[in-house]
């Protein structure tokens, strides 16, 4: 938003220092907006909006909202890494007047019990007059977050709150959605742009006029939409938020929900430079552009600046762009203005992506407790028996599921189970059989399998599937994971097994243009349904399989890497489900957004639940001498390694390279190292030239691009599905594995042990780190890496080292 647009509707605002200590208590403005133009006094009326400070709010300052009116309320968060998703300021507008509220940081309800508390007279006052007023309702866009959100900083409970949305658009929750159903879709005058701007962040910042502007305008807008777009009677006939009506113990559940998916929707970046190739002109003018990276491939519609080099220097032209198929978007200047597709240097898109069909579950759920439409205890037991600690810590389930039949162990010889079927199964170990007899057992219904690096998890999965299904009683199993990549390996092992009564459903988006080499195995033929419309639980499509196939039993692959709170849809709206496996390792990638919000926890942090965790106790894929180091590392020398490894301890198999004259580089929100790129692409060569079967790990989306676009410069190198950044090749593994630490100064990455982890543990034959030498015995020894030098030197001493002439050489050992 322009500062031009700001002039528009916001006049006599005071300045604003540059120091906040020395800001006055009180400051105004007059707000006059430009969202919806038309005749009638109240859409043209000036607002006087009061900006205050907590501590010096007084009753008089309340009594402008002394009426039954809606009163309309949003919040401003702020922006800051530390503070992310903290309130700053709340806003609240009726017909005439406004006030905006700074809060003064003081998180906690302590305020209630100690009147001597500086903001406890304020706060209650506030509460009392406003968030819990005698009479009439208080409206905002996406009101369970955000009561929820004034809740879980300051304490404060509501009542009587309506979410505008689930009035006027309950399935599409965009705030103008909202505002066009209400107004009608047809009406003039509706500012479309204006109205998408002051939600596009909901961020505040104390000296800046622009956010409480923002601010006030969309806690007038909301009122406005409420009060002439709703009949009194009609407001009474909407369920209403009262966070008094939840027990505290369930009020502190349903809150740590939201505001994690809040603080996760808000890490979402708000601008993309997206990488591009292919660039060409349709005959109507419009650009198309082809994505390189899947990371930020285009996705639905969103306003792009489009940067093009001319003679005169770089210009630039603002436009949309709108998703094709594959990895095409199509770009639409403003002002048909023509660009030459040779000279386009960036495309670079604004906005957060939308929420994901699954987030929208989520908030849809979650408002429906706010509400008191359900309560997810009575309705899910699974749900009561994971955010709530049993009496006793015994689980309880309801009494007219233990009705159902008992079934057999598993004793190592599976083949008995499906008589008619001679399946390949892999022979198993005692821990595994553990796991197994817990999956198939009707008495425990919710099972957790910790499967550290290649210790058979999909082995597990498999063996289980196929006893699974023998049973006179099978009724229906759903396998997913986090990943489509998880989901395609669980495949590849029924498929190996000889296992063939399975589907595997695959989002379009993710295979059209960009994975359908993953799929080109000819045993898929007639198991893959790739669609735009199924592909994940949340989808509404999903009841047309599950009347065919039943979720009654649903195994959770890459369990540690999913925040407990995405499965609350999934026990909410599917009765059926009676058992359900999660599987995955705490030890490895934790669940999107942790790093940054520490405090995301998966099943296997919830701390009643630990004790019930099955152990996976020895690894088949590395060979024993990193096997121990990771054991000793990570896993209080808890995971044993197979004793018949074909690699055996005669010489190292992990090679450091001392790439000297590395040296790390910002690119972009990344990182790269050009001289580690040279290597590792050198090893490749030698590696396929040897006939050995490698891939490459690098822990940073800059170095992996640029390796992976450098090998398809080189005739005769492959490089299809050959490089990888750690997320990506989680649950993978290959004979051999390059890995790139980029890093020459600082930790960085290597800071992170559970990714650390993933990365050093791909191998089954061997492994190559590229690094620096002087970095890993220096300030780059203090993490998982150094450590495995250190164990490595100890035991094969100046062996393991190999150096830069020796690659360019074409040597790939020391042998």
């Amino acid at each position: 938003m322009t500062e031009e647009d700001n002039d528009s509707y916001a006049q006599s605002t005071t300045s604003c220092s540059k120091s906040r200590d020395s800001m006055p208590n009180r400051s105004s403005f007059t707000l006059t907006q430009p969202f919806i133009s038309g005749p009638t006094e109240k859409v043209n009326r000036g607002i006087p909006v009061t900006v205050i400070k907590e501590t010096a709010l007084k009753p008089e300052d309340l009594v402008i909202f002394n009426h039954t009116l809606p009163i309309g309320v949003s919040i401003g968060f702020s922006n800051s890494q530390r503070n992310r998703g903290k309130v700053l300021a709340a806003a609240f507008v009726d017909e005439r007047n406004g006030l905006l509220i700074e809060f003064d940081g003081k998180k906690g309800d302590d305020w209630r019990d100690n009147p001597a508390v500086s903001c406890a007279t304020t706060r209650q006052l506030l509460e009392d007059t406003v968030l819990c007023r005698p009479a009439g309702p208080l409206v905002g866009f996406d009101m369970g977050p955000l009561v929820l959100s004034l809740y879980a900083d300051f304490g404060f409970l509501a009542s009587n709150a309506i979410d505008i949305q689930s009035v006027f658009s309950p399935d599409d929750r965009q705030e103008l959605a909202s505002i066009k159903s209400a107004l009608g879709e047809d009406t003039p005058g509706i500012k479309e742009s204006r109205i998408e701007g002051i939600f596009k962040t909901q961020f505040y910042e104390h000296e800046d006029r622009r956010t409480k502007i923002e601010l006030a305008s969309r806690a007038w807008i909301g009122q406005h939409i409420v009060a002439e777009c709703m009949d009194p009677e009609l407001i009474d006939t909407v369920p209403a938020i009262d966070l008094h009506k939840l027990d505290p113990a369930k009020r502190a559940i349903i809150m740590k929900l939201a505001i994690d998916a809040l603080r996760l929707e808000q890490l979402k970046p708000l601008v993309t430079n997206h990488q591009f190739t292919d660039v060409s002109r349709k005959e109507d003018d419009k650009v198309v552009a082809n994505s390189a990276v899947y990371k930020h491939k285009f996705r639905g519609e969103k306003s792009v600046m489009v940067a093009a080099q001319s003679q005169r220097g770089t210009y630039y032209a603002q436009g949309t762009i709108v998703a094709g198929d594959g990895r095409a978007g199509v770009v639409t200047t403003a002002h048909n203005t023509v660009i030459d597709t040779t000279s386009i240097t960036a495309i670079i898109s604004e906005g957060r992506e939308g929420m994901t069909l699954a987030d929208q579950k989520r908030a849809a759920d979650i408002l429906r407790i706010l509400q008191g439409r359900i309560d997810p205890s009575a309705t899910s037991p699974f749900f009561a028996n994971i955010w709530t600690v049993p009496e006793g810590g015994k689980l309880a389930w309801p009494a007219e599921w233990a009705k159902e039949k008992p079934t057999a162990s598993c004793n190592g010889s599976l083949r008995n189970s499906s008589p008619s079927v001679n399946y390949k199964l892999p022979p198993l170990n005692a821990s595994q059989q553990t796991a197994i007899n817990h999956m198939l057992s009707a008495q425990g219904r919710l099972v957790i399998v910790q499967g550290p690096p290649g210790t058979g998890k999909t082995s597990v999965i498999g063996t289980y599937v196929t006893m699974a299904v023998a049973r006179p009683d099978f009724k229906g199993l759903w396998l997913v994971a986090q990943s489509n990549v998880a989901v395609k390996n669980i495949a590849e092992k029924l498929m190996s097994i000889g296992f063939d009564g399975w589907k595997l459903l695959v989002a379009a988006g993710f295979h059209d243009g960009w994975h359908e080499h993953l799929y080109h195995d000819p045993r898929f033929r007639g198991h893959l349904i790739n669609s735009k419309r199924f592909f994940m639980l949340s989808n509404n499509k999903i009841p047309l399989f599950t009347k065919h196939i039943p979720l009654h039993t649903l195994i959770i692959d890459e369990a540690s890497q999913i925040e407990i709170g995405n499965y609350v849809s999934v026990f909410m709206n599917f009765a059926s489900l009676r058992k359900v496996c999660f599987i995955g390792d705490p030890e490895q990638l934790p669940p999107h957004g942790e790093e940054d919000l520490q405090d995301l926890r998966s099943i296997f942090e919830v701390n009643h639940l630990k004790s019930r965790i099955i152990f996976l106790n020895t690894q088949y894929r590395m060979p024993p001498q990193i096997g121990e180091i990771v054991s000793s590392c990570i896993y209080n020398k808890q995971l044993k390694s197979w004793e018949n490894h074909p690699i055996k301890d005669a010489s190292t198999a992990c090679y450091f390279v001392d790439v000297t004259d590395g040296r790390e580089e910002k690119n972009d929100s990344s990182w790269k190292n050009t001289a580690e790129q040279d290597i590792v692409i050198k090893l490749a060569q030698n590696l396929q030239e040897a006939g050995m079967k490698y891939r490459i790990i690098t822990p940073y989306e800059g170095q992996t691009s640029m390796i992976e676009r450098r090998m398809r410069e080189i005739d005769g190198l492959s490089w299809e599905d050959k490089c990888f950044n750690v997320d990506a090749f989680q649950g993978n593994e290959e004979d051999f594995i390059i890995i790139s630490t980029v890093r020459t100064r600082s930790l960085g990455f290597l800071t992170n042990t559970r990714r650390t982890n993933v990365m050093l543990t791909r191998c089954k034959r061997g492994m190559y780190i590229i690094t620096n030498r002087k970095f890993l015995e220096g300030p780059g020894g203090d993490c998982l890496v150094g450590e495995m030098l250190d164990a490595l030197e100890e035991k094969f001493g100046e062996q393991i080292w190999m150096t830069v002439d020796e690659i360019q050489a074409g040597q790939v050992s020391h042998l």
